[in-house]
């Protein structure tokens, strides 16, 4: 898996300026001392094995840097995209869920009112909201968080209830979580962008 460098114009003028610079400084320091010094003078040629040295260590630091950056400005944007990624799965699952709920709760509502098919109601679940809840993290909107909260409430207690079940209960609880599930669709689309 290659991955071609990108820099953006600002970094590749900001090289390039720099090793102008270094090389500007390096060659009229060596043009100083070859002109300056006698030229079979030892100190003339360790002067200008010296500023090669010099120029050589700045311009592969300069060089060093501008990639270090690169990379680590990348790496957060994978680590951005990944944890996207993972939020979006969760927030699917979680949507799945609520989807059979909403199905099954349309299916039965008739059945659920006059007190037929209660065992149904075993199959109404929020375990994929109990057990990704804390995984979504601070990339979910508190708004999201409350609304599936509050769905999850409504769920639950429509499943627990020991009372007969209006199809208006039914209806409201179908409404809850298709609004939820819009909110979810919405969430995922933010995540993507």
């Amino acid at each position: 898996m290659s991955k071609k460098l990108q820099f953006s114009i600002k970094e590749l003028v900001t090289l390039l300026g720099l090793t102008v610079f270094v090389s500007l400084v390096v060659f009229l320091c060596i043009n100083i001392a070859y002109n300056y010094l006698d030229k079979s003078s030892d100190i003339a040629s360790a002067l200008i094995g010296a500023g090669g040295n010099f120029s050589g260590g700045v311009l592969g630091g300069i060089v060093a840097y501008v990639v270090a950056a690169y990379q680590i400005k990348n790496s957060t944007k994978f680590e951005d995209v990944k944890l996207s990624r993972k939020i979006s799965s969760l927030l699917l699952l979680i949507k799945a869920e609520l989807n059979h709920n909403m199905k099954l709760i349309s299916n039965c509502k008739e059945d659920f009112a006059s007190g037929n098919n209660l065992e149904l109601l075993n199959t109404i679940t929020i375990d994929a909201w109990l057990n990704n809840a804390d995984k979504l993290g601070e990339k979910v909107s508190i708004e999201l968080i409350e609304s599936l909260i509050n769905c999850t409430a409504v769920i639950s207690t429509y499943k627990s209830t020991t009372d007969v079940r209006e199809e208006d209960l039914s209806n409201g609880v179908i409404q809850k979580i298709k609004d939820n599930i819009q909110k979810i669709e919405l969430e995922i689309t933010n995540l993507k962008a």
